[in-house]
């Protein structure tokens, strides 16, 4: 039932505001609000309903605040009968409560900006001993660098700015993953979109891989980093099995986008479940076949599923189900000799990653170098590399020394300080440093 209080002891009021929300036994309004009209100088509904919030307040004690338990205050019959009220905080608790999440986010919000601080100050001191660096990982270091322009090596980077060092956005991420996993690359707070940063539910600091910006962590030694990656390009990159690990992730992503390009054409979709699996059997198979022999193999699969899903008891969910069945038991029948492959060119459109690029510059491996004949470039055990990072700045420093006409100098000094017994590297990054040749 409808309660009232009534401020006024006019008695016309008094009547007003019991004949407006009286109601019988089954809760029906009594008096009709056309009847009411006119009151004193009153003609319309809309203002005889201001006058009664003003001279009285009223409440349904069958609904009240979930939070605070006071009853919801009636605005209208019609609002008195409103059972949603029922789920919802009054004006009073709504305010408050906004209020409280309001202070709550300006808290979190000056404790990311000290982490984010924090982070920044951490950032700075960090460097790296690129003359230590693993093989492969400069390998994916050159790679990224030839992705990117000079500026973007210099002042950073979004993932969204390399997109074509590897052949799918999967292993884009992985190898960013890698490098900063290494210490070679870090995300630059300073440089990134204000969005790009959140806080954990442990109040530590965390970030989105793709809307960060990343920076390449500077030389222990001093040098710039576009010098840094100079030298590292000078140097041999040796084949070894990690080298060969990085190309069958290369491989292996190129022909996953393959085999996604080849489903968009007939409205199939690997499924996530299957996603992993199909992976490793096709990583696992180029230890066997070439990349363009793959090729042949996804394009059959694909053809095979895409031909079950137009048949009546079929449809394309059911057909991108089959794949995964499907490509294992081709491999079966092939390594069986019950099937065979063949060489395939590469699909128009589909363009060469720059890492692809690079590994056939190196060692001069493509989509059709046999698999046997990859692993045998990449037989070698991991060893020390033939040109050492001394030796490459040696190299350099000569002829820098050399464009410049300044190698009787140089020479000179490098002479001087080996006689005060300095090492040959700190000998080195001196010359570069005093001669301005970083």
């Amino acid at each position: 039932m409808i309660k009232v209080e009534i401020f006024s002891e006019d008695l016309a009021d008094i009547k007003l505001v019991n004949e407006y929300w009286g109601q019988d036994e089954d809760g029906k309004f009594i008096v009709k609000t056309s009847n009411l009209l006119p009151f004193k100088d009153i003609k319309t509904l809309p203002k005889l309903l201001d006058y009664i919030l003003s001279i009285s307040k009223a409440w349904n004690d069958k609904y009240s605040c979930p939070s605070c338990g006071e009853p919801f205050l009636c605005t209208s019959r019609t609002d008195s009968q409103s059972s949603f009220k029922h789920h919802r905080d009054c004006k009073e608790c709504e305010i408050r409560k906004k209020d409280a999440l309001l202070q709550r986010k300006q808290k979190e919000q000056l404790l990311l900006q000290q982490r984010i601080a924090t982070r920044i100050e951490h950032n700075a001191k960090i460097r790296y001993d690129y003359s230590k660096i693993p093989v492969h990982i400069k390998l994916l270091l050159i790679g990224l660098s030839k992705a990117l322009t000079s500026s973007s090596i210099s002042n950073g980077f979004k993932v969204d700015e390399c997109t074509e060092l590897a052949p799918t956005g999967k292993e884009i991420f992985a190898i960013i993953k890698k490098l900063i996993a290494e210490g070679v690359i870090i995300d630059s707070p300073s440089k990134a979109n204000s969005n790009a940063y959140v806080l954990n539910d442990d109040k530590s600091l965390s970030y989105y891989y793709y809307y960060v910006t990343y920076v390449f962590v500077p030389d222990k030694a001093g040098t710039p980093i576009s010098d840094t990656i100079r030298l590292l390009r000078q140097r041999r990159i040796t084949p070894c099995d990690k080298i060969y690990q990085v190309w069958l992730d290369i491989a292996t992503s190129d022909c996953m986008a393959y085999f996604e390009m080849q489903n968009s054409h007939h409205g199939l979709e690997i499924h996530e479940d299957d996603y992993q699996k199909i992976n490793n059997l096709i990583r696992t198979s180029l230890e066997k076949y070439s990349m363009s022999e793959v090729w042949s193999i996804i394009w059959r699969i694909v053809r095979d599923a895409a031909a079950l899903s137009t048949r009546s008891y079929y449809n394309k969910d059911k057909a991108s189900k089959t794949l995964l069945g499907k490509l294992q038991r081709l491999l079966d029948l092939i390594l069986k000799n019950e099937a065979s492959t063949m060489p395939w060119n590469r699909s128009q459109g589909s363009s060469v990653s720059i890492l692809s690029q690079f590994f056939y510059e190196l060692f001069e491996i493509d989509e059709y170098t046999p698999a046997e004949q990859v692993k045998l470039i990449f037989s070698k055990k991991d060893q020390i590399e033939d040109f050492s990072e001394t030796h490459s700045k040696s190299m350099y420093i000569l002829q820098q020394a050399v464009e410049y006409n300044i190698e009787k100098d140089v020479l000179n000094s490098f002479a001087d300080l080996i006689r005060k017994g300095e090492t040959i590297d700190a000998t080195l990054d001196f010359i570069m440093h005093n001669y301005s040749l970083g």
